[in-house]
């Protein structure tokens, strides 16, 4: 996996155990969905502000795959959102992960699919 790392997101890990437990975790459920496909793919992690509220972050971790097909962009998303928000579920049902954590995680991270010409 091509991957790249803000340096926003770099210190957050840093600074959040519970953060980086679920973006590592995040990035294996990616990986192991991508594998699978015969084209490659780069990953990106930043930190965003909302525009709306800029007190307000989340982290975008924006998948680019060589691919013209837009609807098969749109299932492997599909795919890897229904796996990655059953994890994130999954911290927040079931897990020594503080609930505010794990429903923290749930709101911050954001994953976006995007064709790569």
């Amino acid at each position: 996996m091509d991957l790249h790392i803000s340096s926003e997101i770099q210190e957050y890990l840093s600074r959040e155990e519970y953060f980086s437990y679920a973006l590592h975790s995040v990035l294996g459920i990616i990986e192991n969905r991508l594998r699978a496909i015969d084209r490659p793919y780069k990953v990106e992690v930043k930190l965003e502000t909302d525009l709306f509220d800029p007190k307000s972050e989340h982290s975008d971790i924006t998948v680019r795959i060589k691919e013209k097909d837009y609807k098969r962009i749109l299932d492997l998303w599909d795919d890897v959102g229904s796996s990655v928000g059953s994890f994130l579920k999954s911290l927040r049902d079931g897990s020594t992960m503080p609930e505010a954590a794990a429903d923290r995680l749930y709101d911050f991270i954001n994953i976006i699919f995007a064709p790569d010409f």
